[in-house]
């Protein structure tokens, strides 16, 4: 990485552009500030990008950004809300900073459009279980993820192809990710760890309190920590 322009971003964001496949073109949604269109164009990554956002101010200073760095002919700013003003084939897809079910929303809106990309790269903030059924039942495949820990919060990162998956998830697959777990991702390791504790003080907390809470929700919670404590062993 010594090599590389320094750009202000952050982690989680670096961990997306480090998983574009090299010499794609890139569209952005959600773009913010347009860190992450410059750091791959600058760093030779990406020859062209599309930066965009469906806010008028974060789109006004990623322009001001992408002129500073001298970049105006090889990034274009769009407003646009999701793929809606998207009308060029690009081969890469990134969408982060968002919840998973308004990236569903994205996907899903026009799908044969999300479906024109080489590759996606996602990294939803909410529902990242339900959103990785959706994107199985949507027609994806996983070839590629990637967790990071920043700044106190987990963040879960996920390279698709629009290629049908043929097989089978596990409970576990879908929960944590198929690759994460093939891969035995420390990162993940880490957070199944932290949600044990956090399960195990739940459990010890409702224990205390005695017939004030249901039989039922003291046995999901068992549930929930084997489950949890299961999927650790196997790591």
């Amino acid at each position: 990485m010594s090599d590389y322009v320094n750009i202000p971003i952050s982690d989680r964001i670096k961990t997306l552009t480090l998983m574009v496949t090299k010499g794609n073109s890139v569209c952005d949604v959600g773009c913010d500030h347009g860190f992450t269109s410059i750091y791959l164009v600058k760093n030779n990554i990406s020859p062209f990008a599309i930066a965009s956002d469906v806010r008028p101010g974060p789109l006004s200073a990623a322009a001001q950004n992408i002129e500073r760095y001298g970049l105006r002919d090889k990034i274009q700013t769009l407003l646009s809300d999701g793929l809606k003003g998207i009308d060029k084939p690009l081969d890469t897809l990134i969408i982060a900073g968002m919840g998973g079910p308004l990236m569903e929303k994205i996907l899903s809106f026009e799908p044969e459009k999300s479906k024109g990309f080489k590759e996606l790269i996602l990294q939803p903030q909410s529902d990242i279980t339900g959103f990785r059924r959706f994107l199985i039942s949507a027609g994806y495949s996983f070839i590629d993820e990637k967790a990071v820990f920043e700044d106190g919060k987990y963040y879960f990162a996920m390279k698709v192809v629009p290629e049908e998956f043929k097989g089978e998830y596990s409970e576990a697959q879908y929960e944590f990710g198929p690759v994460l777990l093939k891969n035995k991702d420390g990162v993940l390791k880490d957070y199944i760890g932290k949600r044990i504790k956090t399960v195990s003080a739940i459990e010890e907390n409702i224990s205390s309190k005695g017939n004030t809470v249901s039989r039922e929700r003291f046995e999901e919670i068992q549930k929930e920590k084997a489950f949890l404590l299961k999927t650790l062993v196997e790591l």
